[in-house]
């Protein structure tokens, strides 16, 4: 049972035992751990996703891969907070 309020992901082992994983543990994604943060990262690819849903039907999917690190959600991120200094923010960590 996951008694946390982000959604598990159930999983059988070769034995047929139930196993709950959450989406951090099968993605490798730490973000998924804070609760805030992940609303706020994920919020900003769902409202670009909004904005350019006809010319980028898989821009939503495309601005989570990598757990948020990637070209995608730094465009995102730039449209939707064009002040924001991005400097800190490198694609090659």
């Amino acid at each position: 049972m996951c008694i946390i309020s982000t959604q598990c992901l159930s999983l059988f082992d070769n034995d047929d035992v139930l196993i709950e994983k959450l989406p951090w543990e099968v993605q490798g994604c730490p973000i998924y751990k804070n609760e805030k943060m992940h609303s706020a990262v994920d919020r900003i690819c769902e409202l670009c996703h909004e904005m350019f849903r006809k010319e980028a039907p898989d821009l939503r999917a495309l601005c989570r891969s990598s757990c948020f690190h990637n070209p995608y959600f730094l465009s995102c991120l730039n449209i939707l907070l064009p002040n924001l200094q991005l400097s800190m923010y490198s694609l090659n960590k």
